[in-house]
């Protein structure tokens, strides 16, 4: 039998508020949305502080925590649009698809593999019913859109590496990838993204070659000359997130830090 017309409507309605989702292969369930946070508080990378707080407790054989995070992030996307996996590395604007694709292939045959599959669904709900009752919450949308294109410029750089000790010799070759590997460390602060995806590796850069700056600013196995630019940059990352956050960041235009990020007056 026909459904009636308002029966229909109100179908229609409710679908883009339901996302589908596997969870054992025999069975499936609903999760209804609120719209109290949207995609644009997701990053591409759920933040430590989310994974610690929510699923730091599962058991993780046969599956990484950097890799869990890109999949949570996957999954909250689609929770918050009830659109596929698939278009999630263009909302995050990640120009290879991989990343996020193995995640979410990670995270399924994981599930499938698990001895309870169910408490990954509850931890998920828990950080879905804390981003919906938080009082602030961070738009990563745009920060992705404000730093998609920013980098240090040659004089901001100048004038960070002025304030440096000079590096030990045997160090010296990695003089030339500081200057890329810095901008990285703020864009990833920033944005939750992976460096992977920065502007400076999006350009052309070799990845490569800043891996080992960045290992070093990460961890703080730094010598001399790596443990004052860290606590530059993380100063640096701080100034620059309020001023996107508050909509008054304009590197996406003029491509310039500003000079109130370096300590200078505006």
């Amino acid at each position: 039998m026909d459904e009636p017309p308002i029966q229909t409507e109100l179908r229609f309605a409710l679908e883009p508020l339901i996302l589908f989702k596997p969870t054992r292969p025999a069975r499936r369930h609903s999760i209804a949305r609120r719209r109290s946070y949207g995609p644009e508080h997701i990053p591409a990378r759920i933040p430590q502080d989310w994974y610690d707080r929510h699923f730091q407790h599962l058991d993780l054989t046969g599956i990484t925590p950097r890799v869990l995070r890109r999949a949570i992030s996957v999954r909250l996307y689609q929770e918050a649009t009830g659109q596929p996996a698939s278009k999630a590395p263009d909302f995050f604007r990640q120009h290879s698809r991989h990343l996020a694709a193995g995640a979410v292939t990670a995270l399924n045959r994981w599930q499938r593999n698990t001895k309870n599959p169910e408490l990954f669904d509850e931890a998920l709900a828990g950080l879905v019913a804390e981003l919906e009752t938080a009082e602030h919450l961070i738009n990563y949308q745009r920060r992705r859109d404000r730093m998609h294109t920013w980098q240090f410029t040659d004089s901001d750089w100048e004038e960070i590496a002025r304030s440096l000790p000079p590096p030990l010799p045997h160090l010296e070759d990695y003089l030339e990838w500081e200057q890329p590997a810095a901008s990285t460390y703020v864009w990833c602060l920033l944005t939750e993204g992976e460096r992977n995806f920065a502007p400076w590796v999006l350009e052309g850069g070799k990845i490569v070659h800043i891996h080992h700056v960045m290992r070093n600013l990460r961890y703080a196995r730094t010598h001399r000359r790596h443990r004052p630019l860290l606590d530059i940059l993380t100063t640096l990352a701080t100034r620059m997130a309020n001023s996107v956050d508050a909509d008054d960041f304009r590197t996406f235009k003029s491509g310039r830090l500003p000079t109130f990020a370096l300590g200078g007056g505006r």
